[in-house]
C-alpha cells in the first residue's frame, strides 16, 4: 500500500471519503466504521489524484449549495424571505408592509421582525389619534385629561404593537422623513409615535415642509 494514498485517505473526510468509493462503484454494505472506509480506499492505491480532485469538487459544490440556501433564506426581497420561513429579515430601510412582520429596529437590527399571532389586531383596537381640527361645527376644546388620555392611548397602541419600541427620537424622524412626512406639531416623542403610527395604518400625515 502506497505512503501517499494512506496520507491522502486520512485527510478526507468520511462522507466525501465514501462518496467517492460509491462513484468507484465499490461496494460499501460491509463498511462499518471509518477504518473499514479507508481499507477499501487504500485498494485502490495511484488513484490519489483522483481522490483529491473529488475532495475539491466536493467541497466546491458545498460551497455552492450553501451559497444558494443562503440566498434563499435572504431572498431578493423581504417578501421572499418572508416565504423562506425566517423570522427576521434585515433591511436598510423600509421597502413596503410585508403581512405579518413588523419593520423597526430591534435586537437583530434594522429591519422585519415577526409579530406574534394576534399582535396588530389588538394594537388596532387601541385609539392612536386625538383629531381636533374635522371636529363638526363649533364645540368646546377637549379638556387636557381627554387630550392625557388620547396620548395614553397611543402610548399603549405603540406598546401594543411593538413597532417602534427601542426607536429613538432621531430615527423616528427619519423614518418619517424618508417617507415624505412631516414633523411639525410633535413636541414629545409619543407625538411623533403617533404619527408613525397613523403613516403605518395609512391615515393621512401632513407632508414634510418644503427646505427653504
Amino acid at each position: 500500500v502506497g505512503m501517499v494514498m494512506e496520507g491522502v485517505v486520512a485527510r478526507v473526510r468520511t462522507g466525501v471519503l465514501k462518496a467517492w468509493l460509491l462513484s468507484k462503484g465499490i461496494d460499501l454494505r460491509g463498511c462499518v466504521e471509518r477504518r473499514d472506509l479507508e481499507d477499501e480506499a487504500k485498494k485502490l492505491n495511484g488513484q490519489e489524484n483522483d481522490l483529491e480532485a473529488f475532495v475539491v469538487r466536493s467541497a466546491a459544490q458545498q460551497e455552492e449549495e450553501e451559497g444558494r440556501a443562503k440566498r434563499r433564506r435572504a431572498g431578493s426581497t423581504p417578501a421572499e424571505a418572508a416565504e423562506g420561513g425566517s423570522d427576521f429579515v434585515k433591511c436598510g430601510s423600509f421597502a413596503g408592509a410585508l403581512p405579518g412582520f413588523s419593520f423597526k429596529l430591534g435586537k437583530e437590527g434594522l429591519g422585519y421582525y415577526k409579530e406574534a399571532a394576534g399582535v396588530a389586531s389588538r394594537a388596532e383596537e387601541v385609539p392612536t389619534k386625538c383629531d381636533t381640527s374635522t371636529r363638526a361645527g363649533p364645540g368646546p376644546e377637549p379638556s387636557s385629561s381627554s387630550k392625557r388620555n388620547c396620548r395614553h392611548g397611543t402610548e399603549s397602541a405603540d406598546r401594543e404593537d411593538g413597532f417602534f419600541d427601542g426607536w429613538s427620537i432621531k430615527e423616528i424622524k427619519r423614518w418619517l422623513g424618508d417617507r415624505g412626512l412631516g414633523t411639525e406639531g410633535c413636541l414629545e416623542r409619543s407625538d411623533l409615535v403617533a404619527r408613525a403610527m397613523e403613516a403605518r395604518r395609512g391615515a393621512a400625515v401632513p407632508p414634510a415642509a418644503p427646505s427653504r
